[in-house]
């Protein structure tokens, strides 16, 4: 994996009501991190094998606050098949964090972490078939196009 700091970056976010672009600096990591959707609000990931990961979540915007966030997965090396790789994709409105093997590959599982009870476990995703050789998993995406101006 290629290695940069991650704080030569920025995240520009645009507010409807204002109108305005914001520019939000990033935490200085010293390795590439994906973005995540972490109990509602932006984060960086970065995982380790042994089940370890830790997250910079975006507490406020405007004071351009990331707080570091460590976790581990219990059970991690007897939930991981074949020494599959595992993604963060985020969590779901349960407060439940997800996880997916990279390369994502039929057959799919995911990985559930419910931090409340301190629990981990793994989900089979079955029914896909031979069609999709190599996948992608997303959390809470919705699509609802709007029209933001009435050209006649």
């Amino acid at each position: 994996m290629e290695k940069y700091r991650i704080s030569e970056g920025s995240l520009i976010s645009f507010d409807l009501t204002s109108e305005e672009f914001n520019v939000i600096k990033l935490p200085e990591v010293d390795i590439r991190v994906p973005l995540v959707k972490y109990n509602g609000k932006i984060a960086l990931s970065c995982q380790y094998p042994n089940g370890k990961f830790d997250l910079w979540v975006l507490e406020d915007a405007s004071k351009q606050e990331w707080p570091k966030v460590s976790l581990v997965v219990p059970s991690w090396t007897d939930l991981v098949v074949g020494g599959r790789y595992l993604n963060f994709r985020g969590t779901l409105s349960t407060g439940e964090l997800i996880f997916s093997p990279q390369p994502c590959r039929n057959p799919l599982y995911l990985i559930s972490l419910d931090l409340k009870e301190n629990n981990a476990k793994k989900v089979l995703v079955e029914g896909l078939g031979d069609k999709f050789p190599n996948l992608e998993v997303y959390l809470d995406h919705v699509d609802s196009p709007m029209v933001l101006s009435n050209v006649s």
